[in-house]
């Protein structure tokens, strides 16, 4: 399957549809699913963080390995993530922020490592990171990364073993199902894996 291909044409056919803004997310993942690369189906539903929703702002996780549902506040995302990886909070800053109730890449393609594969681990890494230490996921679904990646013309038919050689990473499923299990190794070794692929940290 051409994976490139399937994500471009899902997401000509969000904008053709000319649905509002505040929808196009979930109307791409619908559409990727139509087009043949489906995210799973177990992962959590994309909602709006609200500010009243209790967090211990540690990014624990749940006995099961499940996410636990959490949205935090985007202020204890940034410190939750910050104190676990030692990346500095202005760094988190410059790199991720949050759009429609979803942690995205803030850099620009330009400013992201030309090798794709380089970049795809940046974008990955980040990503997976987020959403764990945003909305408590502990097995983050690849697709989020994989649509990451196009929307930042990063990606290429090598994605999935580019982003399964990134250091401390565990890819757990197949195809759809496939899944980076968040660990404690992954955390720690998040910073000076970022530094390696030329990303300021500090």
């Amino acid at each position: 399957m051409d994976v490139a291909k399937v994500l471009k044409d899902a997401w000509q056919a969000v904008e053709d549809s000319g649905v509002p803004k505040e929808m196009q997310e979930i109307a791409f993942n619908r559409a990727v699913d139509l087009y043949g690369y489906a995210p799973s189906v177990a992962q959590p539903p994309i909602t709006a963080p609200s500010p009243d929703v209790a967090s211990n702002g540690s990014g624990n996780t749940t006995g099961s390995g499940a996410s636990t549902g959490t949205i935090k506040s985007e202020s204890a995302f940034y410190e939750s993530m910050c104190k676990a990886t030692g990346i500095s909070e202005d760094a988190l800053l410059r790199l991720i922020d949050i759009h429609e109730g979803a942690p995205r890449i803030a850099l620009k393609a330009s400013q992201l490592p030309n090798a794709a594969a380089k970049a795809q681990k940046v974008v990955s890494l980040l990503i997976i990171l987020a959403r764990h230490y945003y909305n408590d996921e502990n097995e983050v679904a690849l697709s989020y990364c994989l649509a990451e990646c196009k929307r930042l013309s990063c990606l290429n038919d090598n994605f999935k073993r580019d982003v399964g050689r990134i250091d401390d990473l565990l890819l757990t499923g197949t195809g759809t199902d496939t899944k980076a299990k968040v660990r404690e190794p992954l955390v720690k070794s998040a910073k000076e894996s970022l530094k390696k692929l030329g990303v300021s940290v500090e």
